[in-house]
């Protein structure tokens, strides 16, 4: 469901078959150096989805590659499992084929009541995967919560990864927020059991600021998350939002000020609990650190655009690419091996608009 920038490159040529779960790292980097970043490692180019997510994976997860070798091979792990999911359903979409995210649902489905992954499936490695984190060696599954969310992520893709989506209220915009977000969220390793409640809370917060870096792209693929009485309460439609001239208008412009300065408020005081635990796992320390930069970003870039989502598309992601080797080495010095677990939004990543 997430649509790339104004500088990536749309999935062109054949459509690859989907036989295997992970496919080669193929892609050059996007970062545009010697460094390979992320999107190589997580299946970020795989598959014909909306578009090419290898920027977008370095501007989500590009911390990890500053972890320890055997905490970063797990997150990479549960990252991959995403992106495949995520980028399958949107191959279904563009294809009008809804027996591809279908077949994978079938073969998860099959692993939960008989605790084997068929082996004729053309994911069969990714259930085998899932197969041996999260179930014994007979098949009994041994981590119910991580599986209870996956089944709710997975269940969540298939509702709501639809080419007419319409959200009427914000009580079914956080319904939505809570089973994708918040969903794949506690699927990420290495939080307590504690936790979890805050884990979907920030799972959540991140998906909106997912909106928000992607509204230029949402709109070009037909894709408005903003739900209808919320864009009433601006003289806009969903028409209008999906179309360039919409987002020029004065309404426009008053309805994502509002979701900054008054609905993102609430979401992060939800979400701010996680901040709070002492036991934090140090990769967790690090994902929100890394995280608050790019949300500080986000709503920086769209002020500085003010608020012209085309505009924002152009700037914020030559940002990206200027910031991420600067924002590697602040977090590399908070990496487990190197320093203490990094307090939780410190300077020099709060800014005066995004206050944690």
């Amino acid at each position: 469901m997430q649509i790339y920038s104004a500088l990536a490159v749309l999935s062109q040529g054949t459509t690859p078959a989907v036989q295997t779960a992970l496919c080669p790292a193929t892609t050059a980097s996007p970062l545009g150096h010697e460094d390979v970043g992320i999107a190589t490692q997580v299946g970020s180019s795989c598959y014909r989805a909306i578009a090419d997510d290898a920027l977008k994976d370095e501007d989500n997860a590009g911390w990890v590659l500053e972890l320890e070798p055997a905490i970063q091979a797990v997150w990479l792990q549960r990252i991959r499992w995403i992106r495949l999911v995520d980028r399958l359903a949107e191959q279904g979409l563009l294809q009008a084929d809804a027996a591809i995210f279908s077949t994978l649902l079938a073969g998860w489905h099959q692993l939960i009541l008989q605790g084997t992954s068929p082996t004729d499936h053309p994911q069969q490695s990714f259930l085998e995967e899932l197969r041996q984190a999260w179930f014994g060696q007979h098949g009994q599954p041994f981590d119910g919560a991580a599986i209870a969310a996956w089944n709710q992520y997975l269940d969540a893709v298939g509702r709501y990864h639809q080419p007419q989506l319409v959200l009427t209220d914000l009580p079914e915009y956080e319904t939505f927020l809570a089973a994708i977000g918040g969903g794949f969220f506690q699927v990420f390793p290495f939080g307590a059991a504690h936790q979890q409640s805050a884990i979907a809370h920030w799972g959540q917060l991140d998906q909106v600021y997912n909106h928000l870096r992607d509204l230029h792209e949402d709109m070009q693929q037909g894709l408005c998350y903003f739900p209808t009485q919320v864009l009433a309460q601006f003289g806009l439609t969903r028409g209008a939002v999906l179309s360039p001239a919409g987002h020029k208008t004065a309404g426009y412009t008053r309805l994502l000020r509002f979701w900054l300065e008054h609905y993102l408020p609430r979401l992060r005081r939800k979400a701010r609990q996680i901040t709070r635990y002492q036991d934090l796992h140090p990769s967790w320390a690090m994902f929100l650190e890394w995280s608050i930069a790019r949300y500080r970003r986000i709503e920086t870039t769209l002020r500085d655009c003010q608020f012209d989502a085309e505009e924002f598309a152009a700037v914020y992601w030559l940002r990206v690419q200027a910031d991420l080797p600067h924002l590697r080495s602040h977090i590399r010095q908070f990496s487990p091996q190197t320093g203490p677990t990094p307090p939780v939004a410190l300077h020099p990543l709060q800014s005066q608009q995004c206050s944690y």
